[in-house]
């Protein structure tokens, strides 16, 4: 491993033929792993995406409307309705950690958090050689981004001069996190939490700090002399400032401008607020905080009426279902809403069931590449060839899985399914002759 002057590091390593082999005929388990977890992933989806359609057809099938919730309507007890109103609330919500109050009515409060830090970022190349080995060069490079979560430096391959250390107290244990009122008022009902939680219409909130505030937070989340250890009060004793500094090292220079007041929370002016030095020029371990709001709105739901609050309507097929919008919606649009998110969510599902299958079947196969790679131009065209036939097997065989799962719901498209999947097997196979009649 050589590092270079710019502080990025290159590796180059090594992997003999036997070795290669191994580890593929290892990897063989973890594609079959792959392959039966997948398996479980597309049938699962399937039967959730036609359960959630049929509650959905059923829903909307009772689901009535109810003019008016500016007062309770014992009428309405137990229905399923389609109402709209002003979501509200007359109590205050806080971020308990900062101090930051917005005056009411606010239906959330959202931290957002930022970290200034070193990130590692990589890039390998590898070459085949002759007899089947191959070697490896990877570049470590490190540059100075804003991250959501802080990075663990000592975990770099190079991390001398890329300290990481945070010029906060809560360190990690600062992170996102959204706030909501106890309770949401509804005209004369009450949302309750699982439908007030998922009003969400941010915008951004500029909070008001006095230098007496932000003193008080500096006091509480910037490291203070008797959270520094044994070695700070060492240094200090037997160095200078500028020797303490080379004495504790990266670590040290960051604890020592805590000491001598450069960290610090500063309120800017786009509402954010900063914690470190300097906002034009940060440094790795800065933290920036802002906040957002979402104010009370006009909703419409859909869900059944509970006394003077809703719960979801459970479907015959016991699939829970309630919706949520912003502002006046239609009824018909409001299910048309939620059939079109069950759609985007069941090919979501599919998508990512047929790519885990098809690496699951490309582990499988991998070993005959690597024998090949004996002759590294022979082992680029099997490996081409185990690719394509992996991905057809992954395909085939996740079409079989989603026929399956159909066929006791929609047979017609359960057997056309099935048909594809017959073609994409008998292709391979097809195939396979094909080139061994061209060997002969």
């Amino acid at each position: 491993m050589a590092t270079n002057l710019d502080g990025s590091v290159t590796e180059v390593t090594s992997q003999g033929w036997g070795s290669r082999i191994g580890g593929s005929i290892k990897g063989i388990g973890t594609g079959i792993t792959l392959v039966l977890v997948a398996t479980g992933l597309l049938w699962w989806n399937e039967g959730r995406s036609v359960r959630t359609g049929d509650a959905i057809n059923e829903a909307q099938k009772v689901t009535i409307s109810m003019p008016s919730v500016e007062k309770l309507d014992p009428a309405f007890e137990g229905k399923l309705v389609h109402t709209h109103g002003h979501a509200t609330t007359t109590l205050a919500v806080s971020d308990p950690l900062f101090g930051i109050a917005p005056p009411p009515p606010v239906l959330a409060l959202e931290r957002k958090v930022e970290f200034f830090q070193w990130v590692e970022h990589s890039q390998s190349e590898t070459r085949k050689k002759l007899g089947g080995g191959t070697e490896t060069v990877t570049t470590y490079n490190y540059e100075t981004e804003w991250v959501r979560n802080p990075v663990d430096s000592t975990r770099f391959k190079n991390p001398q001069g890329h300290d990481n250390t945070l010029s906060i107290a809560v360190g990690a244990n600062l992170q996102d996190e959204t706030f909501h009122p106890s309770q949401v008022d509804f005209g004369a009902y009450k949302l309750p939490e699982f439908l007030a939680s998922s009003i969400n219409k941010p915008q951004a909130f500029v909070p008001t700090l006095s230098a007496e505030q932000l003193e008080a937070l500096r006091t509480r989340l910037v490291p203070q002399d008797n959270s520094l250890g044994a070695n700070v009060a060492r240094a200090a004793l037997e160095k200078s400032a500028s020797g303490a500094a080379e004495y504790l090292g990266d670590a040290g220079r960051v604890v020592l401008d805590t000491l001598t007041g450069d960290v610090k929370p500063q309120l800017l002016g786009d509402g954010s607020l900063y914690i470190g030095r300097s906002p034009s020029t940060p440094r790795p371990g800065d933290v920036r905080v802002r906040w957002e709001v979402t104010p009370d709105t006009d909703i419409t739901i859909i869900a059944k009426v509970a006394s003077n609050t809703f719960t979801s309507y459970t479907a015959s097929n016991g699939t829970a279902f309630s919706s949520l919008a912003i502002g006046n919606k239609d009824m018909g649009e409001m299910f048309e809403s939620e059939r079109a998110g069950n759609a985007m969510m069941t090919w979501m599902l599919r998508a990512l069931g047929v790519a885990i299958v098809i690496a699951g079947f490309g582990m499988i196969l991998a070993p005959l590449g690597v024998l090949a790679d004996v002759i590294p131009l022979l082992g680029s065209i099997v490996s081409a060839g185990t690719g394509f036939v992996s991905t057809l097997l992954g395909v085939a065989w996740s079409f079989i899985i989603i026929a399956l799962a159909w066929l006791r719901f929609r047979p017609l498209l359960s057997i056309g399914l099935l048909v594809v999947a017959a073609g994409l097997i008998a292709g391979i196979f097809f195939l396979r002759r094909k080139r061994a009649a061209a060997a002969a």
